[in-house]
């Protein structure tokens, strides 16, 4: 078992197309929360050569080594039409710091998030969702708030960086500082392909990065994963917004960002944040969660590999052969079919998905047990003697037994093409 991340190159730049480079708004600040992960990697001694890169758009195909993933973003119910809840079987995800708009999820989708309990949230809307629903989670924050403190000499830095502020706080801004400014932007448009300053996405959010720790004597932002990584960096960081979201909640503990109607409140000499204790706090517990997902499943997933990965030959369902023969003898796609099931098993499940999924126009009219009442689809369970008002349905045996029974019923009074055994094999009857 490996240990993955997002791909810094293409992880959410593509559209809902696979394949497809759009062009659109590129927030480095993606790609800040990617480093955070990277970042927390290194604290755990987990070398970059050990990292798999996914694609976010593969997370749901993705069909190489299992892995564990831990998941720093904001997890929309539906992007275009594709749910993000979707991830690949060999894909073991850790929820360190994710964010919702809301809990619009399927209940697979929910029993899915329950079962990698506990849920690391973003911020206390995403946290009460959860536990809404009686998901156990608890509020993280955002791992870009941990990365490591910067070890320059902050008294030798002299830049402002104004990045993305809002027009109505310029006129508050004192003359002073705007001696040594350079104005900055989170925010670009393109595709993947693009190079921004000569620099791929990726690259440029890291030099984004080390200019903010090498020549910040200050940052006024609007931009949360620029405040946050400022932070962090031990970066004195004036945080500033016409409104503020939710997702913006959990940094109010520890910087007092202003709204519009504050600006004149603001202190334009703020001092750097130490919360070194929290922030190896929150790494290793990151960190531990993620040690114990992986002991949990790597021996499991070895085995599962070792299995796995061999030259594969082309195998067959049998229990669902039979009818795929039937269907292609007796069934027409474009017409009406009726069809019943005799006797209701696992079988049933898989023959009842198949017709579902290869003849859409078919319908299940009748549930036939000798024994039992069923409820299956919405359809109660007739007794076997109610078999002959249904003389121009195809009548579908899925158990051993009633295949049995059902060859000796039919064989002499029903039209092959109204019966279908699953199992083939002849039995002797004692």
């Amino acid at each position: 078992m490996r240990y993955a991340n997002l791909d810094h190159f293409r992880g959410n730049v593509y559209t809902f197309k696979k394949g497809i480079k759009s062009e659109r708004v590129i927030n480095i600040g993606d790609y800040m929360q990617i480093l955070a992960v990277d970042n927390l990697y290194r604290h755990m001694g987990i070398n970059e050569e050990e990292i798999i890169r996914i694609e976010y758009y593969d997370l749901e195909s993705y069909d190489g080594e299992y892995v564990i993933l831990p998941l720093n973003f904001i997890l929309f119910n539906s992007d275009y039409g594709k749910r993000q809840l979707r991830f690949s079987p060999k894909i073991i995800p850790v929820f360190i710091g994710i964010s919702c708009i809301s809990l619009n999820f399927s209940q697979e989708e929910l029993n899915y998030l329950r079962q990698y309990a506990p849920i690391g949230c973003r911020d206390e809307y995403t946290l009460n969702l959860f536990r809404q629903v009686n998901i156990p989670a608890y509020l993280n924050g955002c791992l870009t708030a941990t990365f490591p403190k910067r070890e320059f000499d902050p008294k030798k830095m002299n830049k402002v960086f104004l990045v993305d502020i809002p027009k109505s706080l310029y006129n508050y801004i004192p003359t002073d500082l705007l001696n040594n400014v350079e104005y900055l932007t989170h925010q670009y448009y393109g595709n993947i392909d693009n190079s921004i300053e000569g620099m791929k996405i990726d690259e440029f959010t890291k030099n984004r990065l080390n200019k903010y720790k090498e020549e910040a004597a200050l940052v006024v932002t609007s931009r949360l994963h620029c405040a946050s990584p400022c932070m962090a960096m031990g970066i004195p960081v004036i945080f500033v917004k016409d409104k503020f979201s939710y997702t913006f909640s959990w940094i109010e503990k520890l910087i007092d960002f202003k709204s519009e109607q504050e600006y004149e409140e603001i202190n334009w000499n703020p001092a750097s944040i130490n919360y070194e204790d929290m922030k190896k706090c929150i790494l290793e517990t990151s960190a531990k969660r993620i040690k114990e997902t992986y002991n949990k499943y790597n021996e499991l997933y070895m085995i599962s590999s070792f299995y796995e990965n061999r030259d594969k030959k082309e195998y067959v369902l049998f229990y669902t052969e039979n009818i795929k023969k039937h269907a292609d003898k007796y069934w027409n796609k474009k017409e009406n079919i009726k069809y019943a099931f005799w006797g209701v098993t696992q079988i049933t499940d898989l023959v009842y998905d198949y017709i579902l999924k290869n003849f859409p126009n078919a319908q299940l009219v009748a549930i036939f047990d000798k024994y039992r009442d069923i409820n299956f689809h919405g359809l109660i369970s007739e007794r076997l003697d109610q078999i002959d008002n249904y003389n121009e349905v195809c009548i579908i045996a899925t158990g051993n037994s009633s295949c049995i029974e059902a060859r000796e019923l039919f064989k002499n009074s029903r039209n092959q093409k109204y019966y279908c055994l699953c199992f083939g094999n002849k039995y002797k009857i004692i």
